[in-house]
């Protein structure tokens, strides 16, 4: 089945369990303009207040190429879209946002959970709240999130090492083109964007980046974590093409914005 939203408002709607306005079990959500979720008149769930995918085998999507998914709320995760099965996909584009949802738990704008895919070619991530991964979450497996233009900004994440976007070790999160990712705040400590929780060279990669791009890094841990081991060593956060060494002063250091990234043991980047 294939929804095509081109206008007008669904708001005001609950679910005792998932997919407080569209519960999309197999089937393509295309949000071309008009609005899920609204100020004052949320869609509520315990998880995706707005949609939320379901479904096996690459058959669950939404494609949001512009108006919004905005002012959702959730009990659990996934405030604005939670992907819940093996390869269901999201996608931002164009004009499309995703912006002003509130999740109790984690994931405020987008959760992707079990091989979902998160690609962001354009358009907006901003302004959600969340425990952790206030703009996106990614847990559950091997969740992979691609992003090659658009901005992720004013997420707000209350746990003290929420950040923006949060990974579990099996993520990917494959940087391209003019991707920003930048001023978001969390609990306690300034900027925290992207957030390292693992010892794993495989969470970042990048391929052709843009002088346009700038990416905020944050690594957990203090001064006897092993995390701070990152940008010694034997300690890089990612890998590269070596098309990109030359822009690796696009990866900021949110807790010392001085530190920018730096090319290290041929392919890998810290």
């Amino acid at each position: 089945a294939v929804m095509t939203m081109n206008g007008g408002t669904i708001a005001g709607n609950t679910a005792s369990h998932n997919g407080g306005a569209v519960y999309a079990y197999g089937s393509t959500v295309n949000v071309v303009s008009g609005t899920i979720g609204e100020s004052g008149n949320a869609n509520t769930a315990t998880d995706g207040g707005g949609i939320y995918l379901a479904g096996v085998n690459n058959d669950a999507a939404v494609h949001i190429s512009g108006g919004a998914i905005s002012y959702n709320t959730a009990a659990g995760r996934g405030a604005g879209v939670y992907a819940a099965n093996d390869h269901s996909t999201v996608s931002v584009s164009s004009s499309g946002e995703i912006s002003y949802n509130t999740a109790s738990g984690n994931g405020g704008g987008v959760f992707v959970a079990n091989a979902s895919i998160l690609n962001m070619s354009g358009g907006r991530i901003v302004s959600n709240t969340a425990s952790m991964g206030a703009a996106v979450m990614m847990d559950y497996g091997a969740a992979q999130f691609a992003m090659s233009a658009g901005e992720i900004s004013l997420n707000t994440a209350g746990s003290a090492d929420g950040g923006a976007i949060n990974t579990n070790d099996l993520s990917t999160i494959n940087l391209s083109g003019t991707a920003v990712i930048r001023n978001n705040p969390s609990s306690g400590e300034g900027q925290k964007n992207v957030v390292l929780a693992y010892d794993t060279n495989f969470i970042i990669n990048t391929s052709g980046l843009s002088s346009g791009a700038n990416i905020g890094i944050y690594v957990t841990g203090d001064n006897v974590s092993p995390y701070t081991g990152h940008g010694l060593a034997g300690k890089p956060f990612g890998f590269m093409t070596a098309s990109d060494a030359a822009n690796l002063n696009l990866f900021v250091n949110d807790r010392n914005t001085s530190l920018t990234g730096t090319y290290h043991e041929g392919s890998d980047y810290v």
